[in-house]
């Protein structure tokens, strides 16, 4: 590591704190920075991204470490350009601090507790990456999430997603590259479904997929997401509803106002008295990018959901309380993606 970086990390922690610190240098530790306040010491392992692997290389460093000075406690940091969400579920995961040059941070120890989110990266990237989480790339993912306990060989993944079995190598060897999954006798797994699945969250984008907004007579929302759902099996449309509507028809999880539902063509709208407005819309018709998000997809009750994983992603793009609606259907339906 740089001391350019070393030294821009030992100033953030210390705007962090608010305090002064002096810096010990890192005797013994093998680490790239040891730093103390009045009240502790911080064994800080600095690496220049915050991808998987980088962070899970700085988290070994730090259990190796061993600092010695006084009687005071130690707190063991990652310090990285930009903490992006996987970083956050990864550190917190594994019980550690860190920080990052934009002035975020999560500092945890006896008589600590600081959490600074929010702040934007000062340095975002540029141009448009191989991604592994673009939408017919993202079949993968998904189909792996779908089933995270299990292993699959990589035929079974292209005839699952419809994918050729090339384009589904090369997405399965940059899965493993960036530290996602593993390879046991001839078959790949993800190493950790929750890390997996907060890393395609911060990648996804809903406003990608076309979507229509207007407004439907109906006496409740439950009545229109119900008739809405039959009204396109009649007309043999290929649909999925998600959202607050599929996490409530899923999780049970408070009411919504708006019927958000995937359908695999536009619709004759007038079929289905839909008139097409922005403001007091209780209805989203959602073309998607990708056909990919119907896969999963189940019955309940007479009205066709596509799976957890789907409407979490979706959820984390839309109002009324959404944000907690994703929370319970985590915990309720994904929780296999809450543990480390």
């Amino acid at each position: 590591m740089t001391k350019d970086f070393e030294s821009e990390a030992f100033t953030a922690l210390g705007k962090v704190l608010e305090q002064p610190l002096s810096n010990v240098g890192a005797p013994v530790a093998e680490v790239d920075l040891v730093a103390q306040s009045n009240e502790h010491v911080f064994v800080v392992e600095c690496k220049q991204s915050a991808t998987l692997r980088s962070l899970e290389g700085a988290h070994e460093q730090l259990k190796r470490a061993r600092v010695f000075i006084g009687q005071k406690p130690i707190v063991s940091v990652i310090a990285v350009p930009f903490m992006g969400e996987v970083g956050k579920e990864f550190c917190r995961l594994r019980s550690v601090s860190w920080i990052d040059l934009a002035g975020n941070a999560s500092l945890r120890g006896p008589g600590l507790h600081i959490r600074i989110e929010g702040k934007p990266n000062p340095e975002p990237k540029r141009g448009r990456p191989g991604n592994v989480f673009a939408p017919k790339s993202a079949r993968v993912t998904r189909q792996l999430l779908l089933e995270p306990t299990q292993t699959f060989r990589q035929r079974e993944l292209a005839h699952e997603t419809g994918l050729g079995e090339g384009f589904v190598s090369r997405i399965v060897g940059q899965l493993e590259t960036q530290g996602f999954i593993s390879r046991e006798q001839g078959a790949v797994r993800v190493r950790n479904p929750g890390l997996l699945l907060e890393a395609w969250r911060e990648a996804y984008a809903f406003d990608r997929h076309h979507i229509i907004r207007g407004h439907i007579p109906a006496r409740s929302p439950q009545a229109l997401l119900g008739s809405l759902s039959e009204a396109l099996r009649e007309g043999s449309i290929t649909h999925a509803a998600t959202g607050p509507a599929s996490a409530w028809m899923q999780a049970r999880f408070a009411g919504f106002r708006t019927v958000t539902i995937y359908v695999e063509k536009r619709p004759k709208l007038e079929t289905l008295h839909f008139r097409p407005e922005e403001r007091g819309a209780n209805v989203w018709l959602v073309v998607p990018d990708d056909p990919g998000v119907f896969d999963g997809a189940i019955d309940i009750a007479g009205v066709r959901c596509v799976s957890a994983v789907q409407t979490y992603l979706d959820l984390l793009a839309m109002p009324e309380r959404a944000e907690e609606a994703a929370d319970e259907l985590r915990r309720t339906q994904l929780a296999w993606s809450l543990h480390g």
